[in-house]
């Protein structure tokens, strides 16, 4: 995943969650569907599973996923020079899902997590990962708010570190920005280091966030598409960089075991009301099929989508 926008502050939704998966295309992905990661850490195809999300079948894990209780995790890597790390970036999403969902008579299983991550000496590629945590209450009509906590190494082999994404100041987080009360209005993470200039693809997409946010009162059906529209954002000048667009059209990315061919896989949003009620698109944007070099690679069609719907 490249890029996730959000916001904690809409007034009909607690969560509003917009991400991209840019990725080589080669690479064994199972789609979106319920599953428990089971012993190859596939997924089970079980409506009865506690996990929602797609599963990286070469290295185990997820990049994006939420469980039935409502925690949602999402990992962005750093861009870097690639080395050989001895943990999977993608098996920190899959256990917080896990563990958040078992709880096992934790107060805080959030806490507990990030108290494990950080603590643990394991070196990992260089990450951003962030996860939402609903908090409830007595409330009927407004039970559910989140939370947001980063964890990230700044870079591969670094220590983890955690920060919490409430209630920073303006200078805090450059990613983020903050509405008339002084909470976080909206947030946005893609593969930079934490205090690093903003990518133009963040700008862009804060800035696209926000104005669907100046009108709250769309329909689900609506802001469901202009968040996918939003996550298909391209500059009316060809690119340099993946940094500088939002959707990543095919390009050629070199990769051992790969044969190289590099674009938006997926895009996805997850949409949390406050009364509890679950919606998750994970659409398919570029697909491999027998695509040989970057102009024969196929565009998926709108229509190419899983759609889920629960409640926590």
């Amino acid at each position: 995943m490249c890029i996730a926008v959000w916001t904690l502050s809409h007034p009909s939704y607690a969560l509003v969650l917009a991400a991209n998966r840019d990725e080589h295309l080669d690479r064994p992905t199972v789609p979106a569907q319920f599953h428990n990661f089971g012993e190859h850490n596939e997924g089970s195809e079980t409506e009865i599973g506690h996990i929602l999300s797609g599963v990286d079948t070469r290295a185990g894990g997820t990049w994006f996923g939420v469980n039935r209780s409502g925690d949602v995790g999402l990992l962005t890597n750093i861009t870097e020079t690639p080395r050989k790390w001895t943990s999977s970036r993608g098996h920190l999403v899959s256990r917080f899902l896990l563990h958040s969902h078992a709880k096992d008579g934790s107060e805080d299983p959030l806490h507990d997590f990030i108290d494990v991550a950080t603590s643990n000496e394991e070196r990992y590629a260089g990450f951003n990962l962030v996860l939402f945590s609903p908090t409830k209450s007595d409330n009927p009509e407004d039970r559910i708010s989140y939370k947001a906590t980063l964890l990230t190494n700044h870079g591969g082999g670094g220590d983890i570190v955690s920060k919490s994404l409430d209630g920073l100041t303006a200078n805090s987080l450059p990613s983020q920005t903050l509405d008339k009360r002084g909470t976080i209005n909206l947030g946005c993470v893609s593969n930079g280091a934490e205090n690093l200039s903003e990518w133009p693809k963040v700008k862009k997409a804060r800035q696209s966030l926000q104005e669907i946010l100046d009108e709250p009162h769309l329909s689900e059906e609506d802001l469901t598409e202009r968040l996918f529209q939003l996550l298909q954002w391209e500059p009316p000048v060809k690119p340099e960089k993946p940094r500088d667009t939002i959707l990543v059209a095919p390009i050629h990315i070199p990769r051992i075991g790969s044969n190289g061919l590099y674009a938006t896989r997926l895009s996805s949003i997850i949409l949390i009301t406050h009364s509890g009620d679950v919606l998750f698109i994970e659409r398919d944007i570029f697909i491999p099929g027998d695509a040989v070099d970057v102009s024969s690679v196929p565009r998926a069609p709108s229509s190419s989508q899983r759609v889920f719907r629960f409640r926590i």
